[in-house]
């Protein structure tokens, strides 16, 4: 790991490069030796060093000097700097760790503390690489492992469009011969099909935020009658669980002026969220209404359900977060992260407030 480290050694006197070079050749590392600080900084941009030890006082550039731009390089920047010094001053040591140094050793050094410092920081050196370099392939197969999902997500929309279509010709070849059963049928399978295309939408918006890829195409319209064009829409999904949902909005609501697209979205993920918290029987208001003093929309999603433990109440927006609960019908873990960063892209907050047997409120302000 660190015997076979090369070591630039710098000072403008020969018998102290002598005596550094000695101590360190002795337990097998490469040396090399610059005897300025101007011939060091061209070792450093021309080889791999592990190490510098680095005289303070010398003609030209000093170590300090030298410690600075050997930080202001971007390839060295990382580079563990041992400064040999013989001042002992406190204000000196302090210049010193200013300008980047990782350690001191004093003149006259001992052999024993030079070689456990050197040892020390080329170990330090050495774990901080192996953690780049693990995160770098975690990156890479993060990347890899997203590359492929958005290759998946994207080739579900054909068959998805195709289970659109091919309902709505059944639905028509049948007329007016179909039967009530192979309504709900077909209802069902439709139901299913729109929240497979709403998942595919969160996962394709999530990553595209995300990045900052995301553009909103803001535009005024009524918070009003988009939530009530909501409940109407998600009473199919509510109703055949026996569940009841209702918008409700104050009066002189003024426009909202957002992507009507994606707050729509937004409204539809917390209903979806909430009929999975709300047994049979339950009821879900979406409420929306006005703050003149902040100037500010308010949504909020309010059920009667089981409500959420408290431990999860700070963990529920993150992306893949699931509830293990035996009584709520769990999902992916995306719906709500969609709705954080929806509202965090508007410049919004979003929240949730909730007591376990009396249901919970998730809210947002824009």
């Amino acid at each position: 790991m660190t015997d076979k480290a090369k070591i630039l050694v710098v000072d403008d006197e020969p018998l102290n490069i002598k005596l550094l070079e000695a101590n360190l050749l002795s337990q097998g590392y490469d040396v090399v030796a610059a005897s300025s600080g101007q011939d060091a900084l061209k070792i450093l941009e021309e080889n791999d060093i592990d190490l510098v030890l680095l005289d303070v006082m010398m003609p030209g550039l000093d170590g300090i000097e030298v410690a600075k731009r050997i930080r202001a390089n971007e390839k060295t920047s990382l580079l563990p700097i041992v400064l040999v010094t013989s001042l002992r001053d406190i204000s000196d040591r302090i210049k010193g760790i200013e300008a980047g140094s990782d350690d001191f050793i004093s003149k006259p050094f001992d052999k024993e503390e030079l070689l456990a410092r050197v040892k020390s920081l080329l170990r330090i050196k050495y774990l901080h690489e192996q953690l780049r370099e693990n995160y770098r392939k975690l990156k890479s197969l993060e990347e890899m492992k997203d590359s492929l999902t958005h290759m998946i997500v994207h080739d579900l929309n054909n068959p998805l469009a195709i289970i659109f279509l091919k309902c709505q010709i059944l639905a028509d070849s049948l007329g007016e011969k179909i039967t009530a059963s192979q309504k709900e049928d077909i209802s069902d399978i439709l139901v299913s099909a729109r929240e497979l295309k709403r998942m595919i939408g969160n996962i394709l918006d999530i990553n595209k935020m995300e990045e900052g890829r995301l553009a909103l195409r803001r535009e005024n319209f009524s918070l009003t009658d988009l939530a009530a064009e909501v409940a109407e829409e998600m009473k199919i999904t509510a109703g055949p669980a026996g569940q009841s949902l209702s918008a409700q909005a104050a009066s002189a609501m003024p426009e909202m002026f957002a992507d009507k697209d994606l707050i729509r979205r937004a409204i539809i993920n917390l209903v979806s969220n909430a009929l999975k918290f709300t047994p049979e029987g339950g009821h879900i208001d979406i409420i929306s209404s006005f703050d003149p003093a902040s100037k500010k929309l308010r949504v909020e999603v309010k059920d009667n359900g089981i409500g959420i433990p408290q431990e999860y109440l700070q963990k529920i927006f993150d992306k893949f977060f699931q509830i293990n609960h035996d009584q709520i019908r769990a999902g992916r873990g995306l719906g709500l992260t969609f709705c954080r960063l929806v509202v965090e892209a508007h410049g919004g907050s979003i929240w949730v407030e909730s007591r376990e047997g009396k249901g919970s409120a998730f809210i947002f302000t824009i």
